[in-house]
């Protein structure tokens, strides 16, 4: 008797390898649309080297008289066989049919793995079952492989604590510092080709002073009330000075501090270099970078950190990167340093996402930060909730 798996394909290809994975089968029968055909090469492509035999069927995907007879025609098959399957994705209509037909065989197991990677036994309900999650497996699944991004646990005790510091010469003069640490194209190529550098404000009476092979930073900066000069040195120091590159960090670690999370298990500056061939590229967003994306065990919290919000093209741009790379079961977290407004928190909440900031404001003035308990409470809440569709 042989091990044979019938899998639906569709949009969502991890369950499918979930499936496969979980199951250990001889023989992998996938039922494809012609629109899902080409999906299930990328999963293939997960168990080379494997002796699994792969079949490939192509089904009409709501030609219910179709549908009925090919799922008929399977069960007659392998009826002398082991045949377990998964209903997961793919139509409404194959679900059905594939459970109607498979349902009474006592050679047949039918399940469905839940956002949570939880496996729902429909002929045993009595069994459960959960399957290890893997993420790169699941973004190479979408054609988009994470290539590149820095561990929480690269950065050392002294970048932690230089967080505080470019805090406080940030709070001296935010304009200035802003001048002198967001960079345009331009300091960003002169940043990135030089070993050490300048960076001036206008009057270049404030600057910012760069040194790659001696790990630092110098500020100078002049106000009315108060000159400072004042060196950081640590091993990421230019990463975090730059481009807000502390607030992401603070954030990650902020986050590493949460019962359920490692610092392992946090990667900062993901990149995924979309491929144009895919179905889900996005011209509009040739690359896509995500400031934060924790490994949850079975799932996956992206988070996108900002001290602020100005367009609301951010919010649609993260919702996409989320739902494309991280699938139905991931979550998406909006952390910003100051409150959003209304017209952002409506937008945040109709994507489906999750919005915490780091400050209180009262009468338009910035209060106190709130405990960071209250973060960790409300993604206790919401991580585990299955998102809409």
């Amino acid at each position: 008797m042989s091990k044979v798996h019938i899998t639906l394909v569709g949009s969502q290809k991890m369950p499918v390898y979930n499936g496969i994975k979980y199951i250990e089968p001889d023989t992998v029968v996938f039922i494809a649309s012609p629109e899902s055909q080409s999906d299930v090469k990328f999963i293939m492509q997960e168990f080379v080297g494997s002796k699994i035999n792969f079949v490939t069927e192509i089904l009409d995907a709501v030609d219910i008289p179709v549908v009925a007879d090919e799922a008929l025609k399977l069960s007659e098959k392998y009826k002398n066989d082991e045949v377990s399957v998964n209903i997961t994705s793919g139509t409404k209509i194959w679900s059905c049919y594939f459970t109607m037909m498979f349902f009474q065989s006592l050679n047949a197991s039918i399940f469905y793995i839940d956002q949570n990677n939880k496996i729902w036994d429909f002929v045993h309900p009595e069994k459960q079952a959960f399957v290890p999650f893997d993420m790169f497996v699941q973004f190479r699944l979408n054609g988009n492989p994470l290539t590149k991004y820095t561990m929480l646990s690269d950065y050392t005790d002294e970048d932690i604590d230089n967080i505080r510091k470019i805090e406080e010469i940030r709070h001296l003069n935010q304009d200035i510092f802003n001048k002198l640490t967001i960079l345009s194209k331009g300091d960003n190529a002169t940043l990135e080709s030089n070993n050490k550098g300048t960076f001036y404000v206008k009057d270049k009476s404030s600057y910012v002073f760069w040194d790659k092979k001696k790990c630092s930073v110098r500020f100078v900066i002049k106000t009315a009330k108060k000159e400072i000069d004042e060196t950081l040195v640590s091993p990421n120091i230019i990463k975090l000075v730059f481009n807000s590159g502390w607030f992401e960090v603070k954030c990650a670690d902020i986050l590493s501090k949460w019962q359920v999370v490692t610092r392992d298990n946090i990667y900062l500056n993901c990149v995924f270099p979309v491929e144009k061939h895919h179905n889900q590229c996005n011209d509009k967003f040739p690359k896509n970078e995500v400031d934060i994306i924790i490994k949850m065990g079975d799932k996956l919290l992206f988070v996108e950190c900002k001290t602020q919000i100005f367009e609301s093209t951010d919010i649609d741009k993260f919702n996409t990167v989320v739902r494309n790379y991280g699938g139905m079961g991931s979550k998406g977290l909006f952390l910003t340093e100051y409150a959003k407004t209304d017209i952002h928190l409506t937008k945040i909440k109709e994507s489906n996402l999750i919005e915490f900031s780091l400050l209180e404001h009262s009468g338009g003035k910035r209060k106190q930060y709130k405990d960071v308990q209250e973060l960790y409470n409300l993604l206790d809440r919401e991580l585990y909730k299955i998102n809409k569709k």
